[in-house]
């Protein structure tokens, strides 16, 4: 039985409300995307003018910077031409893809030979706290270098050849390009089934992961930190001092040098994250900490209760880092960018704290010659990886207005879905040989 109103309800419902109205879908939804039919080949003639109109942009860039960009205006062009009337694209679509990738590498800024970077297999546990921790680590990988990274005939060199069997952390290349700062911690197969991870004493010291150094040529390696707490994210600052994550803040409401010296004694308790975690899977609160270059004079920069992230080098001195403002609200999606002094005084935010995608901004490093950051949108219940993005400032400092997504077929992940693939680490190359640095960022 049908009464008058519901037949009302069914003769509006049954109404064209897309009539005459514009085409303005702007869902996300899987459905909403034209998918391939099985054995139809993925890539059209809108694919490859996605790729072209992207390598014409590049190479007006780099004329305008004085590049021989030579035929590539007119070759873009003719494979565009050519794709329209092609029933298979997929050899243009390559064709075009070679073309931006020669004139990606002819960029000024990638005027280097040799690529730093880590091999390694994340931890056993997934998670965007945990995967910090040298109990959960898996062993393979090293750091390495990629000699002559543009050539066909590019040469890879390990730099940590022999090391005992266990996991690196984030390399990173001091100013004048001679040292290499690291994360490392020995595998031990049994530590991540232990039951009682707090019983600190009981752990191998060199299953946490600590801070070493060495020369780019993987010669006078020295190691910094000591003790059963997690030190890794070094990053060098102008004053010669270096900033780097940890655990070793611990149960302290203050900060002072005489704590982090205390740390150095004694398996002091750490400090634990507000919604879970127990003896077999403890979540310690690391946060940012600094030090000298020997590694001596280490002190907590962040009184802050929760945890801190992949700090990096402003390109005014400042350093930029992703916090867990987890106070006071709901858990998930307030991993925002903020930025302190590098005495730690000044904390702000800069992106992101009442922003619900993408729940972290992670890895933000700044580019060059300009006022936008990069960073990596990733996830909550993840390892850190997900999507590139520049944030301008310039334009807000929360919602989505501000960011330009540089990966769009990444989705952010969790908040919008899980990808298949992921990006992490963007790294543009930076420049600091202009930084002007006020007196207090030497202190």
């Amino acid at each position: 039985r049908v009464d008058r109103r519901q037949r009302q309800m069914c003769i509006r419902d049954s109404q064209n409300l897309a009539l005459w109205k514009p085409a303005d879908q702007s869902s996300v939804s899987p459905w909403s995307v034209q998918h391939p039919r099985p054995g139809e080949d993925p890539v059209d003639a809108e694919d490859v003018a996605r790729v072209v109109e992207q390598g014409l942009k590049l190479a007006a860039e780099l004329r305008s910077a004085g590049v021989d960009v030579g035929s590539r205006f007119s070759e873009l062009h003719r494979l565009a031409h050519q794709a329209q009337g092609s029933g298979s694209v997929r050899d243009l679509y390559l064709q075009v893809r070679g073309i931006v990738r020669e004139l990606t590498l002819a960029h000024p800024r990638l005027d280097f030979d040799d690529l730093l970077f880590v091999k390694r297999a994340p931890g056993s546990f997934s998670h965007m706290s945990d995967q910090n921790y040298g109990w959960w680590s898996r062993p393979g990988g090293g750091i390495y270098i990629l000699r002559d990274w543009k050539s066909p005939h590019a040469r890879l060199e390990c730099l940590t050849e022999g090391w005992e069997e266990g996991s690196f952390l984030s390399p990173e290349l001091s100013f004048d390009g001679r040292r290499v700062l690291f994360a490392y911690c020995r595998y031990y197969p049994d530590l991540a089934s232990n039951p009682d991870k707090l019983a600190k004493d009981s752990l191998p010291e060199d299953g946490f992961y600590h801070l070493y150094e060495m020369a780019i040529d993987g010669s006078n390696v020295r190691r910094l930190t000591w003790g059963r707490y997690d030190d890794f994210d070094g990053r060098y600052l102008p004053s010669g001092d270096i900033v780097f994550l940890s655990t070793r803040r611990g149960q302290f409401v203050q900060t002072r040098l005489g704590q982090g010296l205390e740390t150095l004694k004694a398996s002091l308790p750490d400090c634990f994250v507000r919604c879970g975690g127990d003896a077999y899977r403890p979540v310690s609160v690391y946060t940012l900490h600094r030090m000298r270059p020997d590694g001596s004079e280490i002190r907590a920069l962040s009184p802050f209760e929760n945890f801190e992230w992949t700090p990096a080098l402003a390109a005014d001195g400042r350093i930029l880092y992703a916090r867990w403002d987890y106070v006071d609200r709901d858990n998930m999606p307030y991993m925002g960018l903020w930025s302190m002094l590098p005495d730690g005084t000044n904390p702000r935010a800069v992106y992101g704290n009442f922003t619900h995608a993408p729940h972290c901004v992670f890895e933000a490093r700044p580019v060059p010659d300009s006022t936008k950051i990069l960073f990596t949108a990733s996830a909550h219940h993840s390892i850190t990886g997900g999507s590139l993005c520049l944030l301008d400032t310039a334009v807000g400092v929360d919602g989505p207005e501000p960011i330009e997504r540089i990966t769009p077929e990444v989705c952010f992940p969790e908040i919008e879905g899980w990808p298949l693939t992921y990006f992490a680490t963007p790294y543009p190359p930076v420049s600091y040989t202009h930084l002007t640095l006020p007196t207090i960022y030497s202190v």
